[in-house]
């Protein structure tokens, strides 16, 4: 099988051929513009390691800038999109702020750690490796911010940052005390991202589980699809609201005979927060059948399906 017609991003069908074929058709383009225009790595984003060194690859530490092929680019399309270009071109570059988000709890026994990694890409030189400005920002569940760190993450080094969950405290009466990290990454300069891409781990006397983080996007709903096993696991949604305004999103049950039930209208003020736990005993549905969860809400949100046994000693998280 040829090389190039391997998938590289699953969700959208993309192939490396693809990419390849737009860096020959575009030398200059940036990453992100790659992503935006093959839509690659931008769903679930589990991809986006691979597709930058199949994009590094395909491109060059530095351009030509005699070359035909790129000042041709300059003066495709519109005057004022030609003028952009070029102007993009020859200014000095800006560094993108990457932006990550991640669910925190507080509840018995449970510790949450941020972990970020600057390793050299698929271990390969290092020498395009750079240091990187890490920044922390902690939320309750009100929005209100009630921790801030800062740190330089160094090449070949990493960071395991233990978040002060302690710092939720604000209703000693719930169970579960929910809030909500955004973790903010800038490069010191050009270079690769490498392995940078943070992880947030749960961790109990028990048991550990990890995911990578994700950027928040505006959508305009989700889903959850989950097998009903209540009586030996309990299934949770967490919701954070990253924007300014305040978003209503509704929940609704689809079963598998195709019957939809409405569940519960949740409202989230700027950059609050709230953990949704699913509770269907009183809907007398059989154990084991499969259920999705569809919520409807159009706003700047993002969702993670979080799912404990019966004692909270075990945990499982995932994006949506």
């Amino acid at each position: 099988m040829n090389d190039n017609n391997e998938l590289i991003c699953y969700c959208n069908n993309v192939k490396k051929s693809e990419v390849k074929k737009l860096i020959d058709s575009e030398p200059g383009i940036e990453f992100e513009e790659l992503q935006k225009n093959l839509k690659a790595g931008t769903t679930c984003t589990a991809c986006v390691l691979n597709l930058e060194d199949e994009f590094v690859k395909h491109t060059t530490t530095s351009i030509d800038r005699n070359n035909f092929k790129v000042l041709k680019n300059f003066f495709d399309g519109g005057i004022k999109q030609s003028l952009y270009r070029f102007i993009d071109f020859f200014s000095p570059s800006i560094p993108i702020v990457l932006k990550n988000y991640f669910p925190i709890l507080l509840c018995k026994d449970l510790e949450i750690f941020i972990w970020v990694a600057n390793y050299s890409n698929l271990y390969k030189s290092d020498k395009d490796i750079v240091d990187h400005v890490i920044k922390i920002n902690f939320y309750n569940s009100y929005g209100k911010s009630i921790w801030n760190k800062k740190f330089i993450l160094e090449k070949n080094k990493e960071i395991k940052v233990k978040i002060p969950t302690d710092l939720l405290k604000e209703d000693l009466n719930k169970e579960i005390i929910h809030g909500w990290v955004k973790l903010s990454k800038i490069a010191k300069k050009s270079g690769y991202r490498g392995t940078t891409r943070p992880q947030i781990q749960f961790v109990t006397n028990t048991a550990s589980c990890t995911v990578h983080g994700q950027n928040v996007q505006m959508i305009k709903g989700g889903s959850h699809s989950f097998v009903l096993n209540s009586q030996s696991e309990r299934q949770f949604l967490s919701f954070f609201n990253k924007s300014k305004k305040k978003i209503n999103i509704e929940l609704n049950l689809l079963q598998k005979n195709g019957d939809m039930s409405k569940l519960n209208t949740i409202s989230l003020d700027s950059l609050s927060s709230t953990l949704y736990e699913v509770k269907l005993e009183s809907m007398n549905i059989k154990r084991f059948e499969s259920l999705t969860i569809i919520w409807s809400g159009s706003g700047s949100y993002k969702c993670h399906a979080i799912i404990t046994d019966k004692q909270l000693e075990r945990f499982s998280v995932d994006h949506q």
